[in-house]
């Protein structure tokens, strides 16, 4: 990783294009790079829309990280069934991706199957950053639906053969 010093440096060395082409890069792909780049930016008193663009992205993602989510609807600590049966296909996507290797090894997927089935929603809810609550619970419905569904025909399938 490189240090933010030697990333403001090589940021400075570059002209006013290449700049702009930093600064059209996803956000993800290097916040301190992007947010480098857009600090030197404004020193050299650049105009484009995606500047202002990052800035609002940059101001919103540093809420997103300090305000805590309200966690006081009851629907929240339900059992849910999606990350019980589906542990590891479940953490994945919701941003537990060590806990998603673990649950594949044996012993101690069983462990995780009980944590994300009791913890799985209250704790995937603090994770996530692009929902709504009525939005999440509606994600997490289907798991749910997707998990009974996939013990049904894993259970017909046994009584068939």
């Amino acid at each position: 990783m490189l240090s933010k010093e030697l990333v403001e440096e090589k940021i400075k060395a570059l002209n006013n294009e290449e700049l702009i082409k930093i600064l059209n890069l996803n956000i993800s792909f290097n916040r301190e790079v992007v947010t480098a780049a857009l600090t030197e930016a404004k020193k050299r008193d650049i105009k484009s829309n995606k500047i202002t663009e990052l800035q609002i992205l940059l101001s919103a993602k540093t809420v997103n990280t300090i305000v805590e989510k309200d966690v006081s609807d009851k629907r929240l600590y339900q059992w849910n069934w999606g990350a019980f049966l589906f542990n590891g296909f479940w953490a994945y996507p919701n941003g537990f991706k060590k806990l998603a290797f673990l649950s594949f090894v044996p012993g101690i997927n069983l462990i995780t199957m009980f944590y994300f089935g009791t913890k799985g929603t209250i704790i995937g809810w603090k994770q996530s950053t692009n929902y709504t609550l009525e939005e999440y619970l509606t994600l997490q419905n289907y798991w749910k639906r997707a998990a009974f569904r996939l013990l049904f025909v894993s259970i017909v399938y046994r009584f068939v053969i």
